[in-house]
């Protein structure tokens, strides 16, 4: 027995192709996303923020509520300011009591803020000033937070929490977002500096100390990635396939230039506004050593946190020495 039924053909096909329209590749046509979807990249670039109004900005984007884990990463170049403040490198803050932020506190020490007043979460040292530097926050919801600079745990804190909200997320600056979507709140904490990379995961991506990749990939646990590689325009992109990309206010692009920065060394490179290790050159002539009269002679290194030792790494200091009397041979306090 046959059983008429009225069928008809449809159209609504999956066509699969990039859905982005931010996209170079963008199809129009296309109803399925296949992950395809590739942004301006004008090679290595970096924003530049005065500390004055600029930021970046992404409106609530449904994704970036985290669970019970997240690992907030960036690699920044950060100068202090005059007066010193705080300064904010990633911040989804809707008022006091709901928010995470990454952070750099006004004695230049790397913070993490959840909740007041007892939400935030500081590094034993200072970050180096003028100089590129990795920073990570790990957060294990009610079990652990982890901060890292440069690979290197600086800190760890028993408990702490993750507070997802529906706060714009903010690049450069803290926003007080009280209504929803909205940004009547006062901005504060403007960063001083440069940021080259963002990346936010809702996973634990560090446990223990790590090498640190200059250029971050992505997963399945990435929420949202911005490698600040287009060089030009207002559109900040993100490339996590999660399409939360930014608006670009007030902050400038500034392609990074590698080489020896240091302008004690023969192959100085007055150009290079990021050290690739290379310097050499640096004058020897022979075996030599200094001679301290045990009244006022002294080498003074200046402040550098390449000397900082803290309750969560350890160091070895070594030298050959030939005293004829009591006295420092080494101090930093």
């Amino acid at each position: 027995t046959l059983i008429s039924m009225d069928v008809g053909w449809s159209t609504d096909v999956p066509v699969i192709g990039c859905t982005d329209s931010y996209a170079d590749n963008y199809n129009s046509n296309a109803n399925y996303d296949d992950g395809s979807c590739a942004y301006p990249d004008a090679g290595d670039y970096s924003l530049s923020f005065d500390g004055d109004g600029d930021y970046v900005i992404i409106d609530n984007p449904s994704n970036m509520t985290i669970g019970t884990m997240i690992t907030l990463e960036a690699w920044i170049k950060w100068s202090p300011t005059t007066p010193l403040h705080y300064q904010s490198i990633i911040s989804k803050r809707l008022n006091d009591y709901d928010a995470y932020v990454l952070a750099i506190s006004n004695s230049g020490k790397l913070v993490y803020f959840s909740d007041y007043p007892g939400g935030q979460y500081e590094s034993e040292i200072e970050l180096n000033a003028n100089e590129w530097s990795h920073v990570a926050i790990v957060v294990e919801s009610n079990v652990n937070i982890k901060l890292f600079i440069n690979g290197v745990n600086v800190n760890t804190f028993t408990g702490g929490t993750i507070h997802s909200n529906n706060a714009p997320l903010t690049f450069g600056v803290n926003y007080y977002a009280f209504n929803d979507l909205g940004l009547t709140g006062t901005p504060a904490e403007w960063l001083y500096g440069n940021i080259s990379q963002i990346r936010i995961s809702n996973n634990k991506r560090y446990d223990s100390n790590f090498s640190p990749n200059t250029t971050f990939s992505t997963d399945a646990n990435t929420v949202g990635y911005w490698n600040f590689n287009a060089g030009t325009g207002t559109t900040l992109y993100d490339h996590s396939g999660n399409q939360n990309h930014g608006i670009i206010n007030g902050a400038t692009w500034v392609e990074n230039i590698y080489g020896c920065t240091d302008s004690y060394a023969d192959n100085y490179n007055s150009n290079a506004n990021v050290d690739d290790g290379s310097c050499a050159g640096y004058p020897s002539d022979g075996e030599h050593s200094i001679s301290f009269d045990g009244v006022d002679d002294y080498v003074d290194f200046g402040v550098s946190n390449d000397f900082a030792i803290t309750q969560s790494n350890t160091a070895t200091i070594m030298m050959w020495v030939k005293p004829n009397s009591n006295g420092f041979l080494l101090s930093k306090y």
